[in-house]
């Protein structure tokens, strides 16, 4: 099995399982409805689903196109000592930080600080310039506002303010 292969059914895998769990974790959300909202357990729900969705389309792509490609020697495919997985593991550090930081920064702060981070790490330039700095800066901040208005104003559920409180 090639390794890109290997690699898909892992991630498709692990996005199936974690969905899964998110999904069942979400049914002890305690629902709190205002009249006509929607409930704490939504969007939980929503992202798990969408998760295992994603997952199982992954799959079945990649069970597909090893179906379609005859068996090929790993030979061609880059070699293990190449640091494909930095990005990965920025990432989740990336989001470990962010989830520390969510609640004594506040939201709009540490959406904004974790958005522009995971923008650098995701670009392939390595020194992107100062345009480039820019144009992610605002399209973090407003998606960080996107995302504050919809939440508090749309699904009438409040965000940590942090030190902007």
């Amino acid at each position: 099995m090639k390794k890109q292969a290997r690699t898909d059914i892992i991630a498709s895998a692990v996005a199936i399982v974690f969905g899964a769990a998110v999904y069942l974790m979400s049914g002890s959300i305690v629902i709190k409805r205002k009249g006509g909202d929607i409930g704490s357990a939504f969007m939980p729900q929503l992202v798990a689903g969408i998760m295992i969705g994603l997952g199982v389309l992954l799959l079945i792509s990649t069970l597909v196109k090893m179906r379609k490609q005859p068996a090929a020697d790993d030979t061609s495919e880059k070699k293990a000592g190449s640091m494909e997985w930095l990005p990965t593991l920025l990432s989740f550090v990336n989001l470990i930080v962010y989830v520390l930081i969510f609640k004594p920064v506040g939201f709009l702060i540490s959406t904004f600080i974790y958005l522009m981070a995971q923008m650098l790490i995701m670009s392939p330039a390595k020194k992107p310039s100062s345009r480039q700095l820019a144009l992610w800066a605002l399209i973090a901040l407003i998606a960080d506002l996107a995302i504050f208005f919809l939440f508090t104003k749309a699904f009438s559920m409040p965000l940590p303010k942090g030190i902007l409180g």
